[in-house]
């Protein structure tokens, strides 16, 4: 299918990742390349702990992450560079698809996070809240919506919409705003997909094209891409 059909392409033009899973499939080690640019380039997870292509309905290609063996992308640290968010106005939203599999234990959507240095974006299905990490400091949201959704596509998102602000959405919705701790500090590390840098919190389950923006998105923009993208996720 069309890398576009069904997205707002005005709107994904301005992302900085924008990461369609529909290359390489079933190749160990493969590289994938983004649709944004600059390109960022990711490299499946070594032998063994590299996610599965499965194609939907739709014909989406999305990735399965199994958090018993670690599977994972990573993207290098000079290649990660713009996803830094230095300062008290990099302002930044991540969104992507998720099917997760299990109430299980913490799991690590995304992120640039290394000895509390950098950000993550995850999930605890266990208690049930979507949850960022900026340097040492956590915020999160309680939601039903998070805990009765186990083995049902969601839309996902963050943005930092302020320099101690967090802004959580599910499918759309507006959930909270809480304090992160202002400012990530540059982790020198690796950029990873599926789990931390450390192979720590693996992500049990599907995925979705993960994007970042390096701006806040807006309420509005968050609703109009889970209402142009729902149908290739069977919501």
């Amino acid at each position: 299918m069309s890398l576009t059909k069904g997205f707002d392409r005005t709107l994904h033009r301005s992302a900085l990742l924008y990461l369609p899973f529909n290359e390489a499939v079933g190749v160990n080690g493969a590289t994938l390349k983004d649709i944004a640019q600059p390109h960022h380039l990711w490299s499946m997870g070594a032998t063994g702990h590299d996610p599965a292509f499965v194609q939907l309905p739709s014909g989406l290609w999305v990735l399965q992450f199994s958090g018993a063996v670690v599977d994972y992308l990573t993207c290098t640290a000079a290649n990660s560079q713009d996803f830094r968010f230095l300062t008290s106005t990099s302002f930044f939203t991540v969104v992507m698809w998720a099917k997760w599999t299990t109430f299980a234990a913490n799991y690590t959507f995304i992120g640039r996070w290394s000895a509390n240095k950098g950000w993550m974006f995850c999930l605890s299905p266990g208690v049930g809240y979507l949850w960022g990490l900026v340097n040492s400091s956590q915020s999160n949201i309680a939601a039903g919506s998070i805990t009765d959704r186990v083995n049902i596509w969601t839309l996902v998102s963050m943005s930092r919409v302020a320099a101690s602000t967090i802004r959580y959405y599910v499918n759309g919705v507006d959930m909270t705003a809480l304090a992160n701790g202002g400012t990530p500090t540059d982790s020198n590390t690796i950029m990873r997909i599926g789990t931390s840098a450390d192979d720590s919190q693996p992500y049990d389950g599907y995925m979705g094209i993960p994007r970042i923006w390096n701006r806040a998105l807006s309420p509005r923009e968050h609703v109009e891409i889970f209402n142009r993208e729902r149908h290739l996720f069977g919501v």
